[in-house]
């Protein structure tokens, strides 16, 4: 690729790739190896920049990869074949997440231990307060629950995981719409189902 035609989705969608992996072709790597990375290409195309190759840096508004407080995660690229059961699959979590709250991805990602009242529950469903607890957590209220992740990650990673299983058209944002038809399904009024998701209300 010419150093002109480089776009910031690209690399969004390289900074991903090294996180998540790419089948036998690239061995994911650790946030904090994946944003050193991120961080000297910057600073090349800031050198680009400075000598009058490109007019902008199209990395600058790319964002870094979360960390853990403890060692590194690895969002492995094994992760991506779906929610096998195994706690250890970092898709599963976020997967039951969107589908027991309408979640959106953003919300999800930037959910943090202390938004979370594990005892008492609310507003937990039985099914994600089990999944929550499997999950590695510290005494900092501050740390990300769902870590390592950046957005552009999980939609990767999410679209390489019902490719695997031979879905089409699904994205991460239809598990929102799922949430919202089992509400509506048990019996919740289009109001309530607008409020909890929170759309807001119409009329």
């Amino acid at each position: 690729m010419k150093l002109a035609k480089l776009r910031r989705e690209d690399i969004e969608r390289w900074h991903a790739e090294r996180l998540v992996g790419r089948g036998d072709e690239i061995r994911p790597v650790t946030p904090a190896t994946a944003n050193k990375e991120l961080m000297r290409l910057k600073h090349y195309l800031n050198r680009a920049v400075a000598w009058s190759y490109l007019k902008e840096n199209p990395a600058k508004a790319v964002r870094n990869a979360k960390r853990t407080t403890g060692p590194d995660a690895l969002p492995h690229s094994g992760g991506a074949r779906g929610p096998t059961g195994a706690a250890s699959d970092p898709l599963r979590p976020l997967i039951i997440a969107a589908l027991q709250t309408g979640g959106r991805r953003s919300e999800l990602l930037n959910l943090r231990w202390g938004d979370v009242d594990m005892r008492g529950r609310t507003p937990l469903t039985e099914t994600l307060a089990e999944t929550l607890r499997a999950l590695p957590r510290t005494l900092d209220p501050e740390a990300w629950v769902f870590h390592a992740w950046t957005p552009e990650a999980l939609s990767l990673a999410f679209g390489r995981f019902v490719r695997g299983v031979g879905l089409r058209n699904l994205t991460f944002h239809d598990l929102r719409h799922d949430a919202a038809c089992t509400l509506t399904m048990a019996g919740v009024t289009q109001r309530a189902v607008m409020e909890i998701l929170g759309t807001g209300t119409r009329g």
